[in-house]
């Protein structure tokens, strides 16, 4: 575990410059399972999002106010796109 007073820690709060470039640079640099799994798991944080709003669809209160963006559909379909993303991905880390 990183201690904030230690020199060798790379992920320190509060985030700098220096670290979101050599992030930049990791993914710049990256294979592509491993950005492949990036974008997998950006798809899965955007189906739970959807997820959510359905969620919130379902406790409304005024019962007409459907709302026009079917988040079901949407979240299955981002579910299935992150979840074939992440299984490539693994796929390909496996391979080498």
């Amino acid at each position: 575990m990183c201690k904030p007073t230690t020199r060798h820690c790379a992920w320190r709060w509060p985030p700098t410059y220096a670290r979101a470039m050599s992030l930049l640079h990791a993914l710049r640099f990256a294979s592509d399972a491993t950005l492949l799994a990036v974008l997998g798991a950006v798809f899965l944080l955007l189906a739970a999002l959807a997820w959510l709003g359905q969620v919130r669809r379902m406790r409304r209160t005024a019962i007409d106010a459907v709302g026009w963006v079917p988040w079901s559909g949407l979240s299955l379909l981002l579910f299935g796109i992150g979840a074939l993303a992440l299984l490539l991905a693994a796929l390909g880390l496996l391979k080498g």
